[in-house]
């Protein structure tokens, strides 16, 4: 509360206004800041999250490859490339890993899998053994009962994901 014997016309408010709307108002600038939304390069052909994964859940073995590096890329017509790190088999079992997700986290309805999700499951998987009963299982019956627990299931998983 103010004092009584204060006289507010006497008072210079200026400065400590003037000082308030300096701080607030940027300095003109050449620079440009856009914000855009997921989408938005959707015009010049990059594909949306739902079209990435619906084409994940959708996969066969010979529609994609991993390079060296470990990157997957998706054929668009090119004649396959020749990777020896990765076989046929490496990728049959990759197409049935996501079959086995969609069907047992997901109870069997494909268009809600997320591939952003279905990082964590199989990350959670890895490096902290999470649902290794079931993913081992899964992978023993993959490599017909010649699968080794954890040891075998991690190495199927860790080559793609």
């Amino acid at each position: 509360m103010a004092p009584d014997n204060v006289n507010f016309d006497q008072v210079e408010v200026n400065p400590l206004i003037d000082l308030i709307t300096e701080a607030t108002t940027p300095e003109p600038t050449m620079h440009i800041s856009l914000l855009l939304g997921s989408g938005f390069s959707r015009t010049d052909g990059m594909p949306l999250m739902r079209d990435i994964n619906q084409r994940l859940v959708n996969m066969h073995r010979d529609d994609f490859y991993l390079s060296q590096s470990g990157e997957a890329y998706f054929y668009k017509g090119e004649e396959p490339v020749k990777n020896e790190r990765i076989t046929r088999r490496d990728r049959e079992f990759a197409v049935a890993f996501i079959r086995f997700y969609v069907q047992s986290e997901l109870e069997n309805e494909p268009e809600r899998f997320d591939y952003e999700i279905f990082f964590d499951y199989f990350n959670d998987f890895m490096n902290n053994k999470h649902k290794s009963e079931e993913i081992c299982g899964f992978c023993d019956q993959f490599l017909n009962g010649k699968g080794k627990g954890f040891s075998a299931a991690l190495e199927l998983v860790s080559k793609f994901f």
